[in-house]
């Protein structure tokens, strides 16, 4: 994966040596990454024993432990790897989203998680797939009849 290749998205950041993904002006402070197992359960922890973020939140353990930052962080990273290992083999298309930890860059160059993006095959058994559409666990990657599910959590508003 060439970072200076202008038909890839990706960037390559040699100070922490990772792949990222820029957003746009005005949020270019903003950057999505793989999450990173060394750092971000700390950080995940926190975000998920805050009630701004856990009273929106379906699913996750509440309360929400060390251990679970720890194996949620590790399982979100392998992934990652499993992506970009896909990227790297020349896949034209991959199951997921290698970089979706949230991470606003500060002018010194540091950054700082500030919430995670996931992007998922929509389960089979919720109520808003139609017949056909139940099947998506077995459909082929690429296939454009894939329903696919967004999930976002943010701490805090980039900047505040």
């Amino acid at each position: 994966m060439a970072s200076h290749d202008k038909y890839h998205p990706l960037r390559f950041d040699s100070k922490t040596g990772e792949y990222y993904l820029p957003l746009p002006a005005p949020h270019s402070n903003i950057r999505l990454t793989a999450p990173r197992p060394t750092s971000d359960p700390d950080i995940q922890f926190v975000h998920m024993n805050d009630p701004r973020v856990y009273q929106h939140m379906s699913g996750a353990p509440f309360p929400y432990l060390r251990e679970h930052a720890d194996a949620w962080t590790s399982r979100a990273h392998t992934e990652s790897q499993r992506l970009f290992e896909a990227i790297e083999r020349g896949d034209n298309h991959i199951d997921g989203c290698p970089v979706r930890a949230i991470r606003e860059v500060h002018e010194d160059g540091s950054d700082t998680l500030i919430g995670d993006l996931g992007v998922y095959r929509e389960s089979p058994d919720v109520p808003w797939l139609e017949e056909g559409e139940r099947d998506n666990d077995f459909k082929s990657v690429g296939d454009p009849t894939i329903v696919w599910l967004v999930g976002c959590k943010l701490s805090r508003l980039p900047g505040s």
